[in-house]
């Protein structure tokens, strides 16, 4: 949700500057992945203001619009001469790298693959060593000279420069490595990467298609053997910290196995385990669903428990337990000892009582305040930054305390628990609770019961 609305064609705030707002929308699309739609947004906004794109041009490969303004005019830089190779300009742009050389000016890597697009020959000769991590403009000169992206770039690489690998030049284990981390910022639909899983078929084994088998034979597997097979993968996804995106593959072919259009639940698939896999999946009506199927006739050993009702209430908006005074005696046992109860406990609170909003447009202009370069937005964060609960007390400091809540929820390790409560207060207070919802289900699966 906050990708569309950072994508939106909307106007700044009364008294926000418009470039530096601009900037920040697109540095931020940026900064989660969502390079081509911060590319888009820019060749949108006309000529004034598509170079503040230019990096996610770059990234992106959607540099046309881009390469078009910047010939129309005689200027510097060194995207200007990329551009003029791409044209055909090759004499001019050579001429123009000789006097940067003779000079000494411009990026030595950039400048030695710019020669490399002007001189193919020469190209064959070295293989320039990439900034670490690489700039745009060196994975746009890549792309142009047809070599591949270097190794594990889609798995190490900022997630700011992962749309780089979703081109035709990246290998098809790049693609897909890159895509599901892309998935997970939402930047990639799920649909997207759940087409490419089952696109693909490969002799290699291990990493990413290691997770395509578990996924196919999940998908292809009868319904004795679904909750199974189902397992298997989850266990290996997170084995390789890729489970969220396994269960949401998973999840709607677990719905329309239980819940079919055409006829009433299928009890082999209203097992804890399988609606787990539902809520975790972004299923959660089929899960609360079968929860009450389950609970209706006391199918041996799979009527919900307590912690089971907070879930679905978690996961499924608007859906309550008959026996809300039980389960709250219960839950309140059950937290001493469960932190999967607790966190579920603190999150309900969260949700369904807390009522304060704060206006999204205060975190963009607080974006617009900061403004780093596109592809230098995720250095570490600073010590301020990892102060959440004192910089979310701050009244006048509701765009800090959001971007303080994506660092932590996109942190490669996940956030704790008490970070996860911070931050879902956040996105709340933005009126952001389909997310606060998701985040609470993703991070009450991770904990133990």
């Amino acid at each position: 949700m906050s990708l569309d609305l950072l994508s939106a064609a909307a106007p700044p705030p009364r008294a926000a500057d418009p470039t530096r707002f601009f900037s920040a929308r697109l540095n931020a699309l940026t900064r989660f992945g969502a390079a081509e739609r911060a590319a888009a947004l820019a060749a949108q906004a006309g000529a004034d203001l598509i170079r503040l794109g230019e990096a996610a041009a770059l990234i992106s490969g959607r540099d046309q619009a881009l390469c078009g303004l910047l010939l129309q005019a005689p200027g510097p830089g060194e995207t200007r001469l990329y551009c003029q190779l791409l044209a055909g300009e090759t004499e001019a742009a050579a001429l123009a790298l000789a006097v940067r050389r003779d000079l000494g000016s411009g990026d030595e890597t950039t400048l030695r693959l710019l020669e490399a697009i002007a001189d193919p020959a020469a190209a064959e000769e070295t293989a320039p060593r990439l900034s670490e991590p690489p700039a745009p403009l060196e994975l746009a000169a890549l792309r142009a000279l047809g070599k591949p992206l270097p190794a594990n770039f889609a798995r190490t690489a900022p997630l700011s420069l992962a749309p780089a690998a979703l081109t035709d030049a990246a290998s098809p284990r790049a693609r897909l490595e890159a895509l599901e981390r892309l998935e997970a910022s939402g930047a990639a639909s799920t649909d997207a990467l759940r087409d490419a899983f089952s696109a693909q078929a490969s002799a290699e084994s291990g990493g990413v298609w290691g997770r395509v088998e578990a996924y196919l034979d999940g998908i292809e597997a009868d319904p004795e053997r679904f909750e199974a097979a189902a397992q298997r993968a989850l266990a290996k996804a997170e084995s390789e910290g890729r489970r969220g995106a396994m269960a949401r593959l998973l999840a709607p072919e677990a719905a329309a196995r239980g819940l079919p259009i055409d006829g009433g639940p299928d009890a082999r698939y209203a097992t804890p385990a399988l609606r787990a896999l539902l809520r975790e999946g972004g299923e959660g009506e089929a899960a609360a669903a079968l929860s009450r199927f389950a609970a209706d006739y006391d199918l041996t050993a799979q009527a919900p428990d307590a912690l089971e009702r907070a879930l679905d209430r978690l996961a499924a908006p608007g859906w309550r337990a008959e026996s809300d005074a039980d389960d709250a005696a219960s839950l309140a046992r059950m937290s001493a000892r469960s932190p999967r109860a607790a966190f579920a406990v603190n999150a309900l609170r969260l949700i369904e009582e807390r009522a304060p909003r704060q206006a999204v447009e205060e975190a963009l202009r607080f974006e617009a305040d900061r403004a780093p370069p596109a592809h230098a937005a995720e250095a570490a964060p600073s010590a301020e930054d990892v102060a959440f609960g004192a910089a979310f007390e701050r009244p006048k400091s509701p765009g800090q305390a959001l971007l303080q809540a994506l660092n932590a929820l996109s942190a490669p390790q996940g956030p704790t628990a008490d970070e996860a409560l911070t931050a879902l207060r956040i996105l709340i207070d933005l009126d952001l609770h389909a997310d606060a919802r998701r985040i609470a289900i993703e991070m009450a699966m991770r904990l133990r019961r």
